[in-house]
This record gives structure tokens, sequence and C-alpha cells, in this order.
């Protein structure tokens, strides 16, 4: 079945309860296996059971239930209801019967969604056989390897992978749903073969493909230390659009920006844009005449601006992710496909320096993080040079929470067990929690300290100093949402504490509302609530940069013992 047209099929099993003449439950679940999501599906289920006085009733999962004849109908539970692409969900119902006394052992079989057949065909024929298997990413124990999905009259329920070290006797399975898998905690520099075979939704198999072998890498190399030292985000997408070669310009010569943010849309669209607007670049819509951009992997969107400022020496650190924004890991299941997308963005802009800022919910979807780390080992064999940094969020409540939060900590940990060592780990150090000191300078610190003890402990190999180049610190300029406030005079603090640590880079959210405030006045309340639009402390523009802009590290001259130990240049003797 072509993957665009929607197949949602459900199974019913008993769940292993004490037997019951008067309540019996059982499990639905409820499998998409197409490419798109379904937003708020309507379940149907036909009561076999309702000739004899037995109803089905509400238990977990579902929104209330709806009769229509022997049929009952239901949402699943959940904001705004989706079924994700290629995903399942599980809801509960129950026989009962008030009076009892009846066999309560035939479960439904017959089933809707949205008024469409849900019940698993019953077909003979069994998929096409997988081909060209091929390595997506190799590291030192892990192999992600990918193949040309199967065709099949109804559609594809999984594949099943048999994997072995060469020399071996027995092969592990691992089932896939999608035509790519990542298999983990492997030998390194090692010899690996697989085959996999596919099977439908009617529970047909393939014949087995090809046996294919792949090899586990030496330990993969490290990224080195973060070269863009002075960087604030900026929102590329606001309106009216930013132009960093001014604000450089106006910043003393501000040579660094990231720019976010790159993301994809909901839905089961699997592109990435910029600030997740699919309209194309050459579109005029609304009120001021707004040109969005389009597809980030063609779009033109920013390159004037871009060239401009790397004309004056500058560099741009695209940004996915953010905090209202959908990763495309979430959206988009194939490394292989995670893989080409981030390739093509980085040839589209010609850039050496990526940025993932996970947060929300996002920075617990380990799947997603998984195939997110995977993807950035298959981008690294393309792109040797690439660095990346990570923004993480941060905090500084002393005893409490400080650094990164038990998720960020998950993560970091799971980049160093994939043996991948970024450039850098900004740390997000904004809205601090009620326990934080008041003096955001001091809360900074506190985070900053708890994050380097984390990456410490995640990369015991590296030195303190190393650990101290790969951190970065991004505050909030100014008054932060929860109302506590981020000073000129904290900024300048932290130049000092980045100084005398060697930390790897300054960043902060951000450049438009340093611009802004001195400048409009609309931001001349300081007691306003704008905080997207200005920084709400007394400032001309600009004046958060100039502060980052005295943070010049590469001036110092690295002591003997520091530059020994890792990609600092010995002093002149």
């Amino acid at each position: 079945m072509p993957s665009n047209e929607p197949l949602v099929l459900i199974k019913a099993a008993f769940e292993n309860d004490t037997p019951n003449q008067y309540w019996k439950t059982f499990v639905l679940t409820i499998r998409n296996y197409s490419d798109q999501d379904i937003q708020d599906p309507v379940i149907g289920v036909k009561n076999p059971l309702a000739d004899r006085g037995v109803s089905l009733a509400k238990n977990s999962g579902t929104t209330d239930l709806v009769l229509d004849g022997d049929t009952v109908t239901f949402h699943l539970e959940s904001y705004l209801r989706p079924l994700k692409a290629r995903s399942e969900r599980q809801v509960t119902l129950a026989y009962n019967h008030p009076q009892g006394g009846f066999d309560l052992d035939t479960l439904p079989a017959e089933f809707t969604v949205d008024g469409r057949d849900a019940v698993p065909p019953d077909e003979k024929n069994p998929p096409s056989i997988p081909q060209n298997l091929r390595v997506v990413s190799a590291s030192s124990n892990r192999l992600s390897v990918a193949w040309d999905a199967s065709t099949d009259d109804t559609g594809i329920d999984y594949y099943l992978v048999h994997f072995m070290k060469v020399g071996d006797s027995q092969y592990t399975p691992v089932n896939t749903p999608v035509p790519s898998v990542t298999l983990s905690q492997l030998q390194a520099n090692s010899e690996y073969e697989f085959f996999v075979r596919a099977v439908d939704v009617a529970g047909n198999t393939s014949q087995s493909s090809i046996v294919f072998q792949a090899r586990t890498t030496e330990p993969l190399p490290d990224m080195g230390d973060w070269t863009v030292r002075r960087a604030p985000f900026v929102d590329y997408t606001a309106w009216p659009t930013p132009q960093v070669a001014a604000y450089s310009e106006q910043s003393d010569g501000l040579d660094g920006y990231f720019l976010g943010f790159l993301v994809a849309i909901g839905g089961g669209d699997r592109k990435v844009y910029w600030g997740g607007n699919k309209v194309p670049v050459d579109s005029n819509i609304g009120d001021g005449g707004t040109e969005f951009p389009g597809d980030a992997t063609q779009s033109d969107y920013g390159k004037e601006d871009i060239a401009r400022f790397r004309a004056k020496g500058g560099k741009v650190i695209l940004s996915f992710g953010g905090a209202s924004g959908v990763p495309v890991e979430e959206e988009e299941t194939n490394v292989e496909t995670l893989v080409n997308t981030y390739d093509a963005i980085i040839n589209n802009y010609q850039v050496t320096h990526l940025d993932f800022d996970f947060e929300g919910g996002f920075i617990s979807n380990k799947e997603a993080l998984d195939r997110h780390i995977q993807a950035i080992i298959g981008v690294r064999l393309k792109h040797p040079e690439l660095q990346v940094s990570y923004t993480l969020p941060a905090d500084g409540q002393p005893g409490v929470l400080e650094g990164f939060n038990s998720d960020g900590v998950a993560f970091i940990n799971a980049l160093a067990e994939a043996g991948v060592e970024p450039s850098l780990f900004n740390g997000m150090l904004m809205e601090f929690g009620e326990r934080s000191p008041t003096d955001l300078f001091e809360a900074c610190r506190i985070g900053l300290e708890g994050m380097h003890q984390q990456i410490k402990t995640a990369f015991p190999h590296w030195s303190d100093a190393k650990v101290w180049r790969r951190m970065g610190a991004c505050p909030m300029f100014g008054k932060n949402n929860n109302r506590k406030v981020f000073t000129l005079e904290n900024q300048r603090q932290l130049v000092t504490y980045a100084l005398e640590k060697g930390l790897g880079c300054l960043a902060g959210w951000d450049a438009t509302r340093d611009a802004n405030q001195g400048a409009l006045p609309e931001c001349d309340n300081l007691e306003g609530s704008d905080m997207y639009k200005c920084t709400y402390v007394r400032q001309s523009p600009f004046d958060f940069a100039k502060i980052i802009n005295t943070f010049q590290p590469e001036a110092r001259m690295p002591g003997e013992a520091e530059a020994q130990e890792g990609n600092l240049p010995l002093p002149l003797t």
C-alpha cells in the first residue's frame, strides 16, 4: 500500500486478569502504519456479545463511549488526540454484564477508524525482499544501517533484522518499524553481518535479503574546541528580519551569532524550515508583507546577510529546535533521511557549526534523541570538520538543581556512551528556579559549576580545563520571564568569570532584544512584559553584545601546562 494512504489497524487481546463472569477487560492496540499523523481518530468497536446483554465499558485511554446499535465509538484521550505516524496506542475496554453467568471469552474482531475498516487483512502474499542494504553511520560501538523499503499488497508491519559479529555462531534478532536500524553495544573495529526480512500486516514474511557486512570504527575523533567564542542567539525569523551584519557593526565588531530556529512541522511533514513556516521565500503574506522562508535544504533565506557578515570575518551557527520548535527527529524516524537532511542544509548554507537547542518535552524523548545521535555520527562522516554545540536548560539553585536537569544529564551520558565528543555544551542559564540567588551572576556561577561536574562525570578522560573549554553560558539578557533580572553588571561579571575559567563560549538571549532596548519607545517602561521584544533594563542598544565582545580569550597567552593538555599552542619562548 502506498505510504501516503492512511492505514490504521486494530487488534484485541485479553489482559492477564482474574476471570470474572461479570467483568472482563481487554486491550486494543491501534497501530498507524502510514507516514502521516491521524488527528483525533474516531475508533469504532463492534460488540460480539451485545445480543447477550453484555455491554462495553470505558476503562482507560478512551473518552466516553457512544453507543450506536451493537457498536461503540470513542476518541483517544490526549491533547489533540493525534495518532502519530508509524506509531501505536493502546486503550483498555471491558465487557460488563450486571447479572453475570455469561462466557466473556470472545474478543471483538470488527473495528473501524474514522469509518474505514481497521481489521487486519486475510491475505497470503509476502512482501518484496529488502534491497540495497547500506551503512548510514558507524561508530566504535554502534552501526546504523538502512535498506530500501519493501512493497506489499497491504502494508509493512515491521522488519526483522538478524545480526552477529563475523565469526560468531548465532544471530541476534531485532525488530524495527522503519527500513533502518541502529545496532548498539557492539565491539570496536569489528566486522558484523546482518540480513533483513519484511513482515506485512497480515503476518506474511518476505524471503531474506542478501547477507551484508559492515564494520565498526575506532573511537570517533574529538570535534575539537569550539571556535566561535562570542555568539549571542538571534531569533532569525522575527519581523522585521534581523540583520546580523548590521548587528555586528553596532556591537563593536562582534564576530559570531547563533541563528535560530530551524524546525520541523508536526503532522507528518518531515522537512526542516526556518521558524517552522513552509511558505516559500518569494511569497508575501500578512499585513506586513513578511517574506517567510521555505525548506531549509534549498532556501535562500538570510544568505545575503550571512555573506555580508562573513565578509567581515563573522561566523554563524545554525540552531535547530528551540523552546517552541519541533526538532525534526521527533517527526522523522529514519536515520538515513536525517543524515541527508542535515547534509543538505550544511551544503546549502556552507556552515561548519551546528547547534541543537533541545528543551521542553523533547529532551525526555529518548528514542528521538538516539536517532539524533546516530544522525550526527553519520553527518560527521560526511563533514569531518563539523563542530556541534548542544544548548540545554540549566539552573543554579543551590542544593536543588545545579546545572543540567536529569534529562539533560542522561542525554550527555548517551552522547559519551556513543563515543560522540561535542565541541560545546551550552548552558541555557535563564528562568532560574525559586531557590536560586537573586543575584543572577551568582546563579549562573552555580549553574556552570554544576554543569562542569556533570560533563566531567560523562567524559572522565577530559581534563578540568578541557571541560571548561567545552562549556558555554547563555543567560537571558535583562528581565527574564519569571521577572528575575540579569543585569549589565552581571554580564561584566560573567565575562570576568569566563576568562578566569577559560570558558568556551559566551552566548545570550537574544541580540534583537539587546538592539531594541534604548531604541524602541515601547521598551522605555521598565515594568513592561513583552520579553520577546525588550530587556527592560536601563541600557543603550547592543550594550550586552558590546560587553560580550570584551570576552577575548584568544588574546591571552595560555600557560604551558594548559597548552599541553589539549588543543592550545604552546607559548613562545
